[in-house]
């Protein structure tokens, strides 16, 4: 597994996965498939980087069929690690701050205007 990229990856999917969790109720659903697009690019790259990620010095080696195959796996499992752990962490932030401080609603915002004061 790539440690930096694992570490990239789920504090990217945190911050999606958080916008869709605090998202008003009404607007969740179009906020979570324009997340779960973001999520699908930010997987794409993520596996294209990692699975990318050689040494300037062994560059003729890595080109190899075998080491191409292991490079993607570890770049998928990587990318499947740092989902599991952005769930986790957004569940915990749920848990201790999100059951608390519900997501507020658009109809409970009053502005104010120049007679209002």
């Amino acid at each position: 597994m790539n440690l930096g990229g694992w570490l990239l990856l789920t504090v990217l999917f945190s911050g999606i996965f958080l916008v869709i969790q605090r998202a008003e109720r009404k607007r969740r659903a179009v906020t979570a498939v324009f997340m779960l697009i973001m999520a699908g690019v930010v997987w794409s790259y993520g596996i294209y980087r990692i699975s990318g990620d050689c040494d300037a010095a062994w560059q003729a080696l890595c080109r190899a069929s075998l080491y191409t195959a292991r490079f993607h796996t570890i770049a998928v499992t990587t990318a499947f690690w740092s989902v599991g752990a952005a769930l986790i962490v957004n569940f915990l932030y749920w848990a201790l701050f999100g059951r608390y401080n519900p997501v507020g609603s658009s109809d409970s915002i009053k502005v104010y205007g120049m007679d209002d004061i």
